[in-house]
């Protein structure tokens, strides 16, 4: 889903789920869940500048966490920018 009230600006939330039931994929009986909203903003040079917030978590300790060993649950933030060197044709 893509929410964009005004030109400028636009939401864009997202949630997965996933059941590894066997531990086939990632190596260990878990559910993991992960939930996304990216924030962007264009300007009308060809700039466009996203913020995005990431949480993914487990029922099981899975995410490794520096100085903590194994956790259930890991954050991202991530910033990112695009220029456009050209326009889109009228």
């Amino acid at each position: 889903v893509k929410i964009q009230p005004i030109d400028w600006f636009a939401l864009t939330p997202r949630a997965e789920y996933y059941s590894d039931t066997n531990g086939f994929t990632t190596g260990v009986v878990q559910k993991l869940k992960e939930v996304t909203v990216t924030g962007e903003f264009k300007h009308k040079d060809g700039v466009v500048l996203r913020l995005e917030y990431r949480g993914d978590f487990s029922d099981t300790p899975f995410f490794l966490k520096t100085g903590s060993g194994l956790v259930k649950s890991q954050s991202t933030f991530t910033v990112g920018m695009i220029y456009a060197f050209s326009t889109k044709a009228s």
